[in-house]
């Protein structure tokens, strides 16, 4: 690290007496720096060190100055007792005094309390505050800092006391020390876990205090004087001494002390560093106000993919570039140099220099191991003082100017050097442990490689400019150099001729692990020359410093950076050169999964089938390797001629059309059918059969078409290839499950078997292609079949011609077709169809079932008509002299013709009584109700009682027009009948009044109305139309005046 001031200036004498600048403060900013410099508040510009502002205010000398954390104010006070609170702009906003002289101001870091330390005590003051609150102090107070949080404050006493005060100014830790605390300050840091303050104590020390006051660890001495002014950086990671030493020096957090930043002739009484930046503002006794700017260097070493780099100016930091795992080794003292080499690590120290190795538990030393755990191997206890630095297995190697000296690791000089010139650049370059070689770059252009165990140099080449960078291949056949102009050249070692050169080059690497290629960077540019090729460029800021495979190490200002760079542009390039071994090489340092696989196509296409394997091995292609085994195997067999191996190469990479030309070269022709019947390009197939006639077996070709065209799913295509070869029932089958009538169609009208006919009949059927079913069936002659579509395509008239013609078929004719005048509600018809069918007992039941239906449904109409059916299919079946299946005989079917008389007779008591109008007369329904009454529940003329018939409706219709038409006697008499039954509660008023209206009148019937002979009363006359679709029943007296109509309408 080093120094330099970038302005000064100094504050000129008032009254002849020096402006001592005794504070300095900095704007949060760092914009502007306040100075308490005699008896003005002095405001600079920092960039420039312009005076902004001289400002008058206070009468005595102004001891101490500190800005709000805002940025919109600052406060100075002094010997004169004021403090004044001033503007950025430097206009005076307001004052108050002390009973003492102000000796040190402090603004809240967190709010705009100002502390205010004096003589004899402190104040805490804030704008909202009307006074000010002063809190006494047992001793002179000298100084003060706040607390990151802004919540205690640390004042420094003349007594050697330190007292920590919170908000309120109650005093919670106490620090005692011998001498005057002329300087405080707290680690502004909020990385740090505790609160840590660093103490200046006039005894000539620096210590470091907890908040609670506990000291964390030792006093540190600062030689050659008494701290006066102690000032940590704004990241808390450094901090400035400066005192009576008449110097500024730079101490870690920890209190390591670092290295002088300023030195002058008078003691300084403030060092301030500038917020956020490596500037730090010196005052001195002497008025001087001095800007220096701390350039820190990077300290660091490289060894292969090993880098080590300092941090925080004390601790090494290792770092393996490809797993980028890191470790840290605290060495608690200023790191000045670092060499790494292998496993060792030489880590130079201002009074030591420490060497750590790996540790191993077996002691072998591996380049490629990637472990991490370093221990002090040596310590070489002297102060060293060199140029360069460099570490071996066992020495050191020291620069100074033009002498190398090589150290052992206990210190001893065991060989030295002196070279004609300078030496700007040294590396170590490998080799035997106690015989490694380095590689030493001089100021007037020569390059040297030194033994260590040789005493004698070796020129390598002569340059004609100052080296700035060397790098020797891994061969030692090549030198890459860079030097002061910028050139970058590459010499050949044996024979030191120039092998290539060029411009804009700062540093210049060798792959480590590929001989013929060299990584050179400059003007944030990535040059990488691979063999003879031009240089490939990229975008890429820093310097080079190493390359491994794919990995350029990069060094980015304090960082060292790890870039991938594929080297897809050099394998590409081999390529066209159809170089595939150094392709492969290239390649092996990282490409992307796209280049391996331009790589093993490349060598597939040469027939270089090994690095093609480890190529597609690479992206995981199966199938690809798979196919260079088969290759493999074909070549070992030496039967197989080379130009079928390239066919099956072009086959593997889409050139079909090539590889067929090469199968048929080879004479290998069923290898190119092969070929293009399992890619299923069967056309170009067909067309090497066109072209070779005799020597491809066409049916078989088109075998597989077929069958591969099924399995895909492409049925039709299928059907029509097997049609093709003759095999028409697996081409009708296909077209079946495709849907293609059309095609079963056109397929039936070349046939002439019945059997396969009729299998077409049936697929066009499933597939409602009625008509064209029909058609094949008429060919095959499958009369049951042409049946079957006549009744679906509701052909009856052609079905009944067929059944004429064919009587095999007649059955199922009338019996479908009764099926069908079923569904259409015809049921007459339907039974009819069922005896022309043979099927009488399937025509009684379905009468049965509607009889019941009716009956469900209170349609008592319907079911006399059902009965009277019955009765009359059992009338004809007996004037034909022969009965139903089911034995019964025409004197047992007079039940059925009572039964229908029975249910036409109450279709009209029921009406009467459910329906609110009716157009039969009342005499028709008291008829009726007196039919029922003397039929049904005065005597039993069936044998079994008849479903849905309701003796309460019967009795209350004579009782009701009985009493309308004045047959009194039949109503009194119903009305007696239906007190002995059970009523709906509706009725039971109806009937009460009823009952006594009847009562009120003559007990005898008229006598128009009363029946003269049961035999005429029970009389019916039935008459039957054509159609014998309806049936009506008349219900005749005497007189034949009064008709009784019940139809009833299937």
């Amino acid at each position: 690290m080093r120094s330099a001031a970038i302005w000064q200036d100094r504050v000129p004498e008032r009254d002849g007496v020096p402006s001592t600048v005794y504070d300095i403060a900095f704007r949060p900013d760092g914009s502007q720096m306040v100075v308490a410099a005699g008896t003005r508040v002095v405001v600079y510009e920092t960039n420039e060190g312009d005076v902004v502002h001289s400002l008058k205010g206070h009468k005595d000398a102004v001891y101490c100055v500190s800005y709000s954390r805002d940025g919109e104010r600052f406060a100075s006070g002094g010997a004169d007792k004021t403090v004044i609170i001033w503007k950025a702009s430097g206009e005076g906003l307001l004052k108050y005094t002390h009973n003492d002289s102000i000796q040190a101001l402090e603004y809240n870091p967190m709010t705009q309390q100002l502390a205010s330390v004096t003589a004899s005590d402190f104040g805490l003051w804030s704008p909202e505050q009307k006074s000010v609150v002063k809190h006494k102090l047992p001793a002179r107070g000298l100084c003060a800092s706040w607390t990151n949080d802004g919540q205690y404050l640390a004042v420094g006493l003349f007594d050697g006391q330190v007292i920590v005060f919170d908000k309120q100014g109650t005093e919670k830790a106490k620090m005692t020390r011998s001498a005057p605390i002329w300087s405080l300050n707290w680690n502004p840091s909020k990385e740090e876990r505790k609160e840590v303050l660093a103490v200046g104590c006039w005894d000539g020390t620096l210590s470091f205090y907890q908040r609670n006051g506990q000291q964390v660890g030792s006093d540190r001495t600062v030689t050659g004087g008494d701290p006066c002014s102690v000032s940590y950086f704004s990241s808390g990671e450094y901090l400035v001494v400066g005192g009576t030493t008449k110097q500024v020096t730079l101490w870690t957090s920890e209190g390591v002390h670092l290295s002088p930043v300023f030195e002058g002739d008078e003691w300084v009484w403030s060092c301030k560093q500038r917020p956020n930046s490596n500037f730090v503002a010196v005052g001195t006794n002497s008025g001087s106000v001095v800007m220096m700017q701390l350039l820190f260097n990077t300290v660091h070493g490289l060894f292969q993919d090993r880098y080590a780099y300092r941090e925080k100016m004390t601790d090494v930091v290792v770092q393996h570039m490809v797993t980028e795992n890191k470790v840290r080794i605290r060495t608690r003292d200023y790191v000045k140099r670092i060499a790494v080499y292998r496993d060792r690590l030489a880590v130079q120290l201002p009074d030591r220099v420490t060497v750590y190795e790996i540790a191993r538990k077996d002691g072998f030393v591996d380049d490629d191991d990637e472990s991490l755990e370093y221990r002090v191997l040596k310590k070489i206890k002297r102060s060293i003082e060199c140029n360069l630095l460099v570490v071996t297995s066992w020495h050191i190697i020291l620069c100074l100017d033009r002498k190398l000296q090589c150290l052992n690791f206990k210190g001893e000089l065991e060989r030295e050097w002196v070279l004609d010139s300078v030496i700007r650049y040294i590396k170590v370059v490998g080799g035997p442990p106690r015989r490694e070689g380095l590689l030493v770059g001089l100021k007037d252009g020569q390059v040297c490689k030194i033994f260590v165990d040789n005493p004698f140099p070796t020129r390598l080449v002569r340059h004609g400019s100052c080296i700035r960078c060397l790098d020797l291949s891994a061969t030692r056949r090549k030198l890459a150099v860079v030097d002061d102009k910028n050139n970058m050249v590459l010499y050949d070692v044996f024979s030191g001729q120039q092998i290539f050169k060029d411009t804009g080059a700062n540093s210049v690497a060798f792959n480590s692990v590929y001989e013929d290629m060299v990584c050179y960077s400059g003007k944030d540019i990535l040059s990488i020359r691979t063999s003879n090729f031009p240089p490939h460029r990229d975008r890429l800021q820093g310097f080079v410093v190493g390359v491994r495979g794919s990995k350029v190490f990069c060094l980015q200002q304090v960082a060292m950076k790890t870039v991938d760079v594929p080297q897809s542009a050099a394998m590409y390039r081999f390529l066209e050169k159809s170089d595939i071994s150094s392709a492969y090489q290239v390649a092996t340092l990282g490409v992307t999964d796209h280049d391996w696989r331009s790589l093993g196509e490349a060598a597939l296409k040469k027939l270089d089938l090994e690095t093609a394997r480890r190529a597609f091995i690479r992206v995981r292609d199966v199938q690809t390797v798979n196919l260079i085994r088969r290759l493999v195997a074909m070549r070992a067999s030496r039967q197989v001629p080379e130009q079928a191996l390239s066919a099956e190469v072009m086959a593997n990479a889409g050139r079909f059309d090539d590889a067929s030309k090469l199968f048929v070269q080879a004479d290998r022709l069923a290898n190119a059918v092969d070929m293009f019947t399992e890619l299923h390009m069967y056309d170009e197939a067909k067309k090497l059969a066109d072209q070779y006639p005799g020597k491809i077996d066409l049916q078989d070709l088109l075998r597989r078409q077929a069958t591969w065209a099924e399995e895909g799913g492409d049925r039709a295509a299928a059907a029509r290839l097997w049609s093709m070869m003759g095999d028409v029932q697996r081409a009708i089958r296909l077209m079946a499950e495709e849907g293609l009538a059309d095609d079963i169609l056109d397929v039936s009208r070349n046939i002439e078997d019945k059997g396969t006919l009729a299998v077409c009949a049936k697929h066009l059927r499933r597939m409602n292609k009625s008509e064209a079913a029909v058609e094949v069936a008429l060919r095959c002659g499958d009369w049951q079949l042409l049946t079957e579509l006549y009744i679906e395509m509701d052909r009856w008239d052609d079905a009944f011609a067929l059944a004429r013609t064919h009587t095999e078929v007649s059955a199922m004719v009338y019996e479908q077709h009764s099926q069908h005048l079923v569904l259409q509600d015809k049921f007459e018809e339907a039974m009819h169809a069922l005896i022309s069918a043979g099927r009488g007992d399937q025509a009684l039941a379905m009468l049965n079932r509607l009889e019941e239906a009716a009956l469900t449904e209170t349609r008592f109409a319907d079911a006399a008509h059902f009965n009277y059916l019955r009765f009359d299919q059992y009338a004809r079946l007996a004037s034909q002299g022969r009965s139903d299946n089911s034995g019964l005989q025409l004197e047992d079917s007079m039940g059925y013709l009572q039964r229908a008389k029975i249910y036409s007779a109450f279709s009209l008591v029921y009406d009467f009584m459910s329906q609110p109008f009716s157009t039969t007369s009342q005499e028709s329904v008291l008829q009726a109700a007196l039919f029922l009454a003397n039929q049904v529940f005065c005597k039993a003329t069936v044998d079994t009682p008849l479903e849905g018939l309701r003796q309460s409706f019967v009795w209350f219709s004579i009782a009701r027009v009985g009493e309308r038409l004045g047959c009194f006697k039949a109503a009194r008499s119903a009305c007696d009948k239906l007190r002995t039954l059970r009523v709906p509660p509706q009725w039971r008023s109806k009937l009460e009044t009823l009952t006594m209206r009847v009562r009120g009148r003559p007990f005898q019937d008229r006598e128009d109305l009363q029946p003269l002979c049961p035999r005429l009363f029970d009389c019916a006359v039935f008459a039957f139309r054509d159609d014998t679709s309806h049936i009506q029943i008349l219900f005749n007296r005497i007189a034949f005046t009064d008709l009784i109509w019940a139809s009833i309408i299937v």
